[in-house]
């Protein structure tokens, strides 16, 4: 473990939950997790730009990992 937890998963009781901009600007997290793809930050923050306030934007802390580690459950 690297010390982080999913402040989403703390609050939501099911296993993929969506979220919104507010919900997201409530929580205000350090770190965002997106797939592998930067695009798919670029058109959140496009489509999103209130979200350019989130911590994690602003200090560049958007990691990028492999899409099938964000989609299916379990360890690996």
């Amino acid at each position: 473990s690297c010390g982080l937890h999913n402040a989403v998963d703390s609050s939501l009781s099911q296993p993929f939950p969506l979220v919104d901009q507010e919900y997201l600007l409530t929580l205000d997290p350090d770190f965002l997790v997106f797939p592998e793809q930067q695009k798919a930050s670029e058109e959140l923050f496009l489509k999103h730009p209130s979200l350019k306030r989130l911590k994690a934007y602003r200090h560049a802390h958007c990691l990028y990992v492999n899409g099938d580690d964000l989609s299916r459950p379990g360890v690996r």
